[in-house]
């Protein structure tokens, strides 16, 4: 048994590290190599936290549910912004991408938002790939939507006009809240998790301890 779940473990970290790597690849023959390092760098640092965290120890997801889908809704939001304002545009002029209203569409739009809302679905089952996703949705959050405020628009103001008005601006900075609390809670929930199977274990030892021996 140990050993079928250690196998099936291993398969989880290969289909997510493949996942990162064929998406980190897609999204740079699109928007470029600089903007492809923000979402993945997001996503590999997502990949390391869960790894630490609820890989090792799965925690109750009632709490951390509805936190999860609120920042979606959030940063779904956003995303509305991006397209309204023509994010691709704002990026090709920034980074001399070629990035076309068509690709963000697809990659960010529709394709990004099918496999969040699979990451609810998992947390809700407590599946190894919802606990990773809301890991890369919570920590991208604090990792992508600053460069709405700290990196595009300096860029663009490095290259004449002064800081001004960057696509997706306006929104970056709702998603990131709940993004916190999340980061915070899971955190939160998997110590507790930990004090409990630790406590668990100790109370096991001191019963073992007690009986008389021979029995």
């Amino acid at each position: 048994m140990n050993e079928t779940r250690k196998a099936s473990r291993k398969t989880y970290i290969a289909g997510i590290a493949l996942f990162i790597a064929v998406y980190a690849v897609l999204f740079a023959s699109q928007a470029g190599l600089r903007p492809m390092l923000i979402v993945c760098g997001s996503m590999v640092g997502g990949l390391v936290l869960w790894l630490k965290t609820t890989f090792r120890t799965p925690v109750e997801t009632s709490r951390l549910l509805p936190v999860y889908l609120l920042t979606l809704s959030l940063f779904f939001l956003h995303i509305a912004e991006e397209f309204i304002t023509d994010f691709p545009g704002g990026i090709n002029s920034v980074f001399g991408s070629v990035w076309t209203m068509r690709d963000f569409a697809l990659l960010i739009a529709l394709l990004g938002p099918a496999i969040w809302i699979g990451g609810a679905i998992g947390l809700y089952y407590r599946n190894p790939i919802g606990y990773y996703l809301a890991w890369f949705v919570f920590f991208g959050m604090l990792i992508g939507e600053p460069t709405h405020y700290l990196v595009f628009p300096v860029v663009q103001s490095a290259q004449g006009g002064g800081y001004a008005y960057f696509s997706g601006m306006w929104t970056a900075l709702f998603p990131m809240i709940p993004a916190v609390y999340g980061l915070v809670l899971t955190l939160r929930e998997v110590k507790r998790q930990r004090e409990r199977e630790r406590s668990a274990v100790e109370s096991a030892g001191t019963l073992a301890a007690s009986r008389p021996a021979g029995r």
